[in-house]
């Protein structure tokens, strides 16, 4: 339900000075701790106060990725392994030759080489120097046996090599994909709209033009769009894990993008080759009209009544000043009412009306990142201290509360209390960048997508394109035998 708010407005005397009229950037002097200063944070649902200490505020935190430079020069690769009962010519197919990855998979898991196909389906980051990071095979079970993923990798370079086996059965077991037409995604059409939750269809919304912007002609009516996200009761449940725009005809994969849990970090969306799609959806908490105001210093002049006396009389007029100061955040202008939502996944540490923030929502993720939403309206109904949220959830709503000119969303993130410009690209964040570490979960989560892929290319996942409601129910991937499609 959504509750509008009312800016508290304060009149003085015949100079009519409205105090919720003042730009959105003083707001930030009354609330934000001053430079070598505390300042405390009272939880309006918490019963009593909380301290938090808000470390000084300085802009343009320091980029938090490290490049691991004989990986940038690498490769990262997917396909189909030829298989065989020798572990360096199954590798060799795909052009690795690397001899402790051959000792390790012979003596960890030598039946994996096995296979009752001709295909062994692979996901490979390999460094400039040749060196194996991470190599995931789907291997099929022989004689009625569950299929599994094996995975080898390295921490760095000079590591030694370590295995991992896991029942791909198992892992897909709550995993539900679906089929439809890039227009039905772009228009969001009611039936997509009833068919998937709600966190699934904003991901799924805002991912597909990044991965395929729409042309809106007659051209369009080629492609689809093949999605697969959690059900159940698992970590994953009501989430997007993987998303592909594929040619019609062939049913070619045109682009896709994974989903990816990292360590020490908030999951994110990635294609396999690395590309990140995190920076423009950590930048899209409200559907806006415009970006009113960015990060940056200010000087404006101000009108404001003061008295004067000149002899024995007194008067009220109306005098200039300039004031001078640092926006900490990026304003977005919407309509009043509109709904705000998560950029990512997190847990609320505050809510409720702040000052010059009015009505404040901030959000704590992984990896000492927070984000803030400022000036709502409203609050969603079950948004409260303690909430855990999902990317894309509904949080609040657009308002003009506390010191504000008119309705919009104050956004800020911040890395361990400092404040940044999250317009600004050429930040390398953690939170839209590739790691060296992030491969491995970036391998396993191509070999999951890929055995979807093909219980779905055979027609095994719904297709929302016709008109009955048979049509529009998804079904789960674990309802048919993996050996479905071979």
């Amino acid at each position: 339900m959504r509750v509008p708010g009312v800016a508290t407005r304060l009149v003085l005397g015949a100079g009519a000075l409205v105090l919720s009229a003042l730009p959105c950037r003083y707001a930030l002097a009354d609330t934000t701790a001053k430079p070598h200063h505390a300042s405390h944070v009272h939880h309006a649902k918490a019963g009593k106060a909380t301290k938090h200490k808000v470390v000084h505020l300085k802009p343009g935190a320091k980029p938090d990725v490290v490049a691991d430079a004989d990986l940038s020069g690498g490769s990262v690769r997917h396909g189909c392994a030829a298989a065989s009962r020798r572990a360096e010519d199954l590798l060799a197919s795909v052009g690795v030759y690397d001899a402790d990855v051959v000792a390790t998979l012979q003596r960890g898991a030598p039946d994996a080489l096995d296979a009752v196909t001709d295909c062994v389906p692979y996901a490979l980051t390999v460094t400039r120097s040749g060196t194996v990071r991470a190599l995931g095979l789907h291997v099929p079970g022989a004689d009625g046996a569950p299929d599994r993923l094996v995975m080898l990798w390295r921490e760095s370079p000079v590591a030694a090599v370590e295995l991992r086996v896991e029942d791909l059965s198992s892992t897909i077991r709550d995993v539900t994909t679906v089929t439809m037409p890039l227009r039905e995604v772009s228009a969001r059409e009611p039936d997509l709209q009833a068919a998937v939750p709600a966190e699934v269809l904003y991901s799924l919304t805002a991912l597909v033009p990044l991965l395929h912007a729409p042309s809106g002609d007659a051209s369009d009516d080629g492609f689809l769009v093949r999605a697969a996200y959690g059900t159940g009761s698992g970590v994953d449940a009501g989430r997007l894990l993987s998303v592909e725009v594929v040619e019609g005809g062939t049913r070619d994969v045109v682009r896709e993008a994974l989903w990816i849990d990292r360590e020490g970090l908030p999951g994110g969306y990635f294609a396999p080759d690395g590309t990140s799609f995190e920076h423009a959806l950590w930048t899209a908490p409200v559907t806006f009209t415009r970006i009113s105001r960015g990060i940056g210093n200010f000087r404006t002049t101000v009108r404001h009544p003061v008295t004067r006396r000149s002899g024995h009389k007194t008067r009220l007029v109306m005098a200039r000043s300039t004031r001078r100061g640092t926006h900490v955040g990026v304003d977005f202008a919407a309509p009043a009412g509109a709904p705000v939502i998560s950029v990512a996944d997190g847990r609320v540490i505050d809510v409720g009306p702040r000052g010059g923030y009015g009505n404040l929502i901030v959000i704590e993720h992984a990896g000492g990142y927070t984000t803030r939403y400022a000036h709502l309206s409203g609050f969603a109904p079950d948004i409260e201290v303690g909430s855990e949220v999902r990317r894309g959830s509904e949080i609040g709503y657009v308002g003009s509360t506390g010191f504000s000119t008119g309705p919009h969303l104050h956004f800020e993130i911040r890395r361990d209390g400092v404040y940044f410009d999250p317009l600004d690209e050429r930040l390398a964040f953690g939170l839209w960048s590739m790691r060296p570490v992030d491969y491995l979960p970036m391998m396993r989560q191509t070999l999951i997508a890929d055995a979807t892929d093909r219980l779905a290319r055979t027609g095994l996942g719904p297709v929302l394109a016709a008109p009955a409601a048979a049509d529009l129910t998804p079904r789960p991937v674990a309802d048919h035998a993996l050996a479905g499609y071979r």
